[in-house]
């Protein structure tokens, strides 16, 4: 799955899938995006650098400091968390 691909918003990708039949990495998207807005838990997805690919909304809720989606992801936790919290999580 191609995270660094290009946006596609999930409006065009519903109303493409309502006249096509998704693809298989369409329909994945789809389902991780419900998971995350649905979710009661502070779900987060890193890379081997330990920046944030995808977090719920419920992460953003309560860790983020009112921080937005766009402004969290590329971020590590050292960039989002100051004191011993961001360097204690860096490693």
């Amino acid at each position: 799955m191609n995270l660094q691909g290009p946006e596609v918003s999930l409006d065009e990708s519903t109303h493409d899938m309502r006249t096509r039949s998704p693809s298989r990495e369409e329909l994945g998207l789809l389902c991780l995006h419900n998971l995350l807005a649905g979710a009661n838990e502070r779900i987060y997805f890193k890379d081997a650098d330990c920046r944030l690919l995808l977090v719920s909304d419920c992460y953003l809720a309560h860790l983020a400091g009112g921080r937005t989606l766009q402004e969290v992801i590329g971020k590590s936790d050292f960039d989002l968390f100051s004191g011993p919290r961001g360097s204690g999580l860096r490693g």
